[in-house]
């Protein structure tokens, strides 16, 4: 199975784990059985070292111990960082099988699984970073000023107290390492390293520059201003008494009602509610709302490291002469926009732009593209489809039909978290559980999740957060939505799949709850519908070894459900947010001028051409499954009679063109070649006659001009010109 050579150690925990080295080997499609040994945490370089001197392309090193204790070891024998994968078998295999060979068996899948995902990984480029040394600290608590107090020896620190804070009243005039105002933050936009928030302020109060003399309270008629010197913005009649009275020192200078944007590499709030920002919680944005006693010094260590230069992987890239976005004329699919929560993404003019900066790699975008424009370089979807196929291939000596394998997408957040504490645990999952990290859970599209079925899977479930960092997941309950209807439609069951949140909580409770609603879905699983694949699946990738897109593989998986079931079962979802519509046709206005077909960027519509077709008709054509519901079909139609209902079909018909208009051909009247369809000749003809600045042109002999191929009509033409006709 491998295509390099891999190193592959097996830690048997003193012996605890019933390793059986050469079964491993043999299901898991390895060259040689891995080495065992009794503790790889204590054995250090030696265990390593004569495959490293063999040259191993790759250490697969399975043990419980974490990454950070054993690489030493591993750098000590030679072995270099891009070199290693770490793989937990005894959380992962053993402590979940329910006996030896089970646990075998389990891990030599996680083996392959793990092998078949780095073999597919690919470098990519990376991006330079660069965060300035300053931060915004927005606050309403006195947490605020002792993080700003913190961090102000090594950044520059600008605190903004919420205007209607009411506990910082007795602040001492004496100056301050940071800059200190009042206001209010009513937006934060950009990302780590070029943040903006919008502050707006009704006269705010300068605290750097108030003398804390006083004179200001006493001629606010209203009571805005208070004896602290806060400003009251709901009281203020914006007067501007209090603007007079302090001219000397100008400490309340804001013009009133003023908005204005403040830059800092960073951004941190702390406050009862803070706000959201208007895109995703991006890396640099530290968000504390409504903890009892935030933690000063971890919060100022996390900001004094992301300051200065960095080198970071570039998560995304975009294939432009694949998007949909539109022609020159056109808009058309924009279906990745409302899916960014970073707003890495925004439309210019008929592409999509991609801010490469501010994207975070959660892969939303990339789950969404109908077109697969938009793909995630790390990880890419041809990791996750590797080691997807290698987790469900049917391993030597096991039956393709009646596996319980379950395919467990998770996040590396909450989800990872809710599995490494399961295994330590020995919290029982059975060994049919395969585990898939993700960036995130908006990353897993529905043509992953039916991929999964038509691989051999039994069940699916998305593992994740309950409140997911990135925002918001728009498109979850529409995609689940269409994969429990599509299991439903070939007879398979809406059951087989499930979401499962993992609460934001430190208390243990919340992860074994999560973990116990997983077991649960685990164990009622039914053996899977359809039988696994021996070896390479369809799907895997074109000749040039580039994955297929996402609708590639989701017809792949339709077209597999309709073979084995025989079932042809039409709509299963009406109105939808998905990519997916029919085009519906006017016949009667249709002229089947091609315009719609032009503009198609998928080859949904195709329209026949009757000499090659050996037909005697001209057809409109439509592929169900290939429209992404990008609407330029229907902006493009000059008759104004095409439109999309969103909307997904399964079945023999949606994998197919279906003739959508037919009309006859008309010959023409002087030689009796074929030459144009008879819907669009009438329509010219009635659009020609009712111009009026056409004057004689079809009069006399001329009348049936139009009914004239294009050569016999300049032909006639030449000659009324020579009879005398003027044009």
């Amino acid at each position: 199975m491998p295509k390099d050579r891999w190193a592959v150690h097996l830690c048997s925990c003193n012996g605890v784990l019933p390793v059986e080295a050469k079964e491993i080997g043999r299901l898991a499609g390895l060259d040689a059985p891995p080495s065992v040994h009794a503790n790889l945490g204590r054995e250090g370089a030696g265990a390593y070292w004569k495959e490293a001197q063999m040259g191993a392309d790759f250490h697969l090193v399975c043990c419980c111990g974490a990454g950070e204790d054993l690489n030493p070891a591993l750098e000590e024998a030679g072995v270099e960082e891009e070199q290693i994968v770490h793989l937990d078998v005894k959380g992962g295999a053993f402590w979940r099988g329910e006996d030896p060979e089970s646990g075998n068996l389990t891990a030599a899948r996680l083996i392959r699984s793990a092998i078949a995902r780095t073999e597919a990984r690919r470098g990519g480029p990376s991006l330079s970073i660069s965060v300035p040394s300053s931060v915004l600290i927005y606050t309403d608590r006195p947490e605020g000023l002792r993080l700003a107090e913190r961090l102000a020896d090594q950044m520059d620190v600008r605190v903004i107290i919420d205007e209607d804070a009411e506990n910082f009243d007795e602040l001492s005039p004496a100056r301050r390492p940071y800059s200190l105002t009042r206001g209010r933050v009513t937006q934060i936009k950009g990302h780590l390293g070029a943040f903006r928030a919008r502050l707006r302020a009704r006269q705010a109060i300068d605290l750097d520059a108030c003398t804390r003399c006083g004179r200001c309270a006493p001629v606010c008629h209203t009571g805005a201003i208070t004896q602290g010197l806060r400003l009251i913005a709901a009281k203020c009649d914006e007067c501007g008494d209090c603007l007079k009275e302090c001219a000397d020192v100008g400490a309340i200078k804001i013009p009133r009602n003023e908005a204005r944007e403040v830059s800092a590499g960073q951004v941190v709030a702390i406050l009862e509610g803070a706000p959201a920002p208007d895109s995703g919680l991006h890396s640099g944005y530290h968000l504390i709302a409504g903890e009892e006693s935030p933690d000063v010094d971890a919060i100022a260590f996390r900001v004094a490291a992301l300051e200065g230069e960095f080198i970071r992987p570039s998560y995304i890239s975009y294939d432009e002469s694949i998007c949909a976005g539109g022609t020159a004329d056109v808009e058309g699919c924009e279906a990745c926009l409302p899916e960014c929560p970073y707003d890495a993404l925004s439309r210019a003019g008929a592409r999509i732009r991609v801010d490469e900066e501010a994207c975070e790699g959660c892969g939303g975008c990339v789950s969404v593209c109908p077109t697969s424009a938009l793909s995630l370089r790390t990880p890419s979807a041809g990791e996750i489809h590797a080691q997807l196929r290698a987790a469900l291939a049917v391993l030597p000596g096991e039956k393709a039909l009646g596996r319980e394998l379950a395919v467990v997408f998770h996040c590396g957040e909450k989800g990872a978290e809710a599995l490494r504490v399961a295994g330590e645990n020995r919290w029982p999952l059975g060994g049919g559980m395969i585990p898939i990290e993700v960036p995130c859970l908006r990353y897993v599209s529905e043509a992953l999740i039916l991929q999964s079925y038509r691989l051999g899977a039994a069940g699916v479930a998305l593992l994740g957060c309950a409140d997911c960092p990135s925002g918001e997941r728009p498109l979850m309950s529409d995609r689940l939505a269409l994969c429990g209807a599509a299991l439903d439609a070939f007879g398979f069951g809406a059951g087989r799949l499930a979401q499962i949140s993992v609460e934001a909580s430190e208390e243990a409770y919340y992860l074994a709850s999560a973990v116990g609603e997983l077991g649960a879905f685990l164990e009622r699983l039914e053996p899977a519908p359809l039988p696994g694949l021996v070896g390479s699946a369809p799907g895997a990738g074109n000749s040039a070894g580039k994955p297929e897109g996402g609708r590639d593989l989701l017809i792949d998986a339709v077209r597999a459900f309709v073979g084995a079931t025989g079932l042809d079962p039409g709509e299963i979802v009406g109105e939808t947010a998905l990519p997916f519509a029919r085009v519906r046709v006017q016949k009667a206005g249709c002229t089947l001028c091609g315009g719609c077909v032009f503009v198609c960027p998928t080859g949904a519509l195709h329209a026949s051409d009757p000499g090659s077709a050996m037909t005697e008709a001209k057809t409109l054509e439509f592929n169900h499954l290939k429209c992404i519901a990008c609407g330029m079909c229907d902006e493009a139609c000059p008759e104004k009679v095409v439109t999309i209902e969103r909307g997904v079909s399964m079945g023999r018909a949606a994998l197919a063109h279906v003739e959508l208009v037919r009309d006859e051909m008309v010959a023409c009247i002087s030689c009796g070649r074929e030459y144009i369809n008879k819907q669009a000749l009438e329509t010219i003809i009635g659009k020609m006659l009712g111009l009026d600045k056409v004057g004689d042109t079809f009069e006399g002999e001329r009348k049936d001009l139009l009914r004239m191929c294009p050569d016999c009509r300049g032909a006639h033409a030449v000659r009324e010109v020579e009879r005398g006709w003027q044009p």
